[in-house]
């Protein structure tokens, strides 16, 4: 909602900036009433377009100083009861609530005038026209379809009536209504104020144009010099003395003429540049969210490595680890031979579930890297993954451990956590690292998510306004344990983003990764969801 109301913002002052630098000076008065009222609505309309980018941001890689992981998701606000929040603990929505309530009362009140006017007025019918007289007032106006004058016997009474005629003719109330409507959520625009005062003024210089249609100029002005002392000064009608006499002077004065080529080719280049660039400009983060971990397309879609939703095992991970554990045997060649060592298999959950694509990314040989294969080939479908509401085929790895030993255990055979994608720097094969020596927090992942889960905060205004998702925080675990070089990979907020990365730089020391008895720098990638309960 609030970059609704910024691009908005921006939006309309650049428009109305077109108008004032070019068209302000321009005397055909229905082409600059269609432009206002069109910018106006340009405005609100563009924010929620998207057009195709054909600009993304593409192969944006998650990697590392030696290798990338992605980390067990935590989930914020979802076990956390919900907060009372008053309306002073954030000062500038409660001065945005109370303007808009300023101006709902203002408009109510302009409406209650009327009201009482129409009431204490009178129907008369003056050559041939439907007007509504009444003395109190201080001049005549015009609202929708009502007349109203405070002098029924004036010389030049026919003139007058003529003005106002033009202004439900040419339908004036609605432009001023629709305008004052917007003032409710954008009281702080100038240039909805600055349109409002325009198009008062271009419905005068119409209506004078409309009088002049069938009396002379010298006629109506001495009219115009009579009764300008006075305004009626509401806010949604169209007074006969709205604008000041020599403007309206000098515009009768002036030859009407046609705009000039290159002013039209000017403001429909700016109208279309502007509507391209920011019905574009939300979908930057859009693609970002596909791109992250680019992965080549299918005739099914792309492939995701990280998506807001991984599949899942019937059953659970665990349940799927029992199978593979009961299922794969060790090659009597490789028991032979004494083999031991890790097998990484990269396969596939497709959006039915199923697995596809299974290959080894790197293997011990002596028949064990096909066993593996095989066991990953003939798995039960798993829950599949998902992006943005969308069911996606998923890009997972799974590590599996042989190890060859007296009284081995699952047939000799052990799973690493979780399947993880683990890459090296330049030939993107995996780095053999055991998963004892990756790196930890101290006390382990349950002492991460307890640190996180006591001091992260969800962002008074994302909670507000209803902002959900999943923040992607990258970080890097330097040799000595610290932490450094953290960025937000993929967000959903600027408060959020914010927060979630505030948590991580404040982290307490890890342990470094350990490779060959050495520590190692490691980059990490930690997806925190912020979710609102009971919504």
């Amino acid at each position: 909602m609030i970059n609704y109301l910024i691009e908005f913002s921006l939006i309309h002052l650049l428009l109305f900036g077109i108008y004032k630098l070019i068209l302000r000076r321009e005397t055909q008065v229905s082409f600059l009433r269609i432009y206002l009222l069109g910018a106006t609505l340009l405005a609100l309309l563009i924010p929620l377009i998207h057009l195709p980018n054909y600009s993304p941001v593409k192969n944006f890689n998650i990697t590392g100083v030696v290798s990338t992981m992605v980390l067990p998701e935590f989930v914020v606000g979802q076990t956390e009861p919900e907060a009372f929040y008053s309306p002073l603990s954030n000062i500038p929505r409660f001065i945005f609530l109370l303007v808009s309530i300023i101006m709902v009362t203002r408009l109510l009140t302009a409406f209650i005038k009327l009201s009482i006017i129409y009431r204490k007025s009178e129907p008369h019918q003056l050559y041939g026209k439907n007007v509504r007289y009444w003395a109190g007032l201080d001049s005549s106006f015009t609202f929708f379809k009502w007349i109203f004058i405070n002098n029924k016997n004036l010389q030049d009474i026919k003139e007058i009536i003529r003005h106002e005629e033009a202004h439900i003719r040419y339908g004036h109330s609605y432009d001023l209504l629709f305008m004052n409507l917007l003032t409710i959520p954008f009281w702080w625009v100038p240039s909805v104020w600055l349109t409002i005062r325009q198009l008062k003024q271009l419905h005068e210089y119409q209506a004078d144009a409309y009088v002049l249609s069938s009396i002379t100029p010298e006629s109506y002005i001495h009219t115009l010099i009579h009764h300008s002392l006075k305004q009626q000064g509401l806010i949604l009608t169209n007074s006969f003395n709205d604008t000041p006499l020599t403007k309206r002077l000098n515009y009768m004065k002036q030859l009407k003429h046609n705009i000039s080529p290159w002013k039209l080719t000017m403001v429909f280049l700016v109208l279309l540049l502007t509507a391209y660039t920011f019905s574009c400009q939300n979908l930057i983060t859009d693609d970002l969210s596909t791109q992250v971990e680019p992965e080549k397309s299918t005739n099914d879609g792309p492939v995701f490595q990280i998506v807001d939703q991984s599949p899942d095992f019937n059953g659970g991970i665990e349940e799927f680890y029992s199978y593979v554990g009961n299922t794969l045997k060790y090659t009597d060649n490789a028991l032979k031979n004494k083999v031991s060592g890790k097998v990484y298999v990269e396969f596939v959950v497709n959006k039915d579930g199923s697995v596809s694509d299974v290959k080894v990314l790197r293997g011990l040989g002596y028949g064990l890297d096909e066993e593996a294969k095989r066991v990953v080939e003939n798995s039960p479908d798993w829950i599949p993954g998902s992006q943005k509401g969308h069911i996606v085929k998923v890009r997972m790895v799974l590590p599996i451990t042989f190890k060859n030993s007296d009284s081995p255990e699952r047939n000799g055979i052990q799973l690493a956590s979780p399947p993880i994608k683990i890459e090296g720097n330049t030939d993107k094969t995996p780095v053999e690292v055991e998963p004892e020596n990756m790196p930890k927090y101290p006390g382990g992942v349950t002492e991460f998510f307890k640190y996180v889960s006591d001091n992260i905060q969800y962002p008074d205004e994302a909670r507000k306004l209803g902002i959900e998702g999943k923040v992607f925080v990258q970080f890097l675990i330097n040799t000595d344990g610290s932490i450094d070089h953290v960025k937000i990979v993929k967000g959903i907020d600027t408060a959020c983003d914010k927060e979630a990365k505030r948590i991580v730089e404040n982290s307490a020391n890890w342990i470094p990764m350990v490779v060959d008895g050495e520590p190692r720098a490691m980059t990490m990638v930690l997806p925190i969801t912020f979710a609102i309960p009971n919504k």
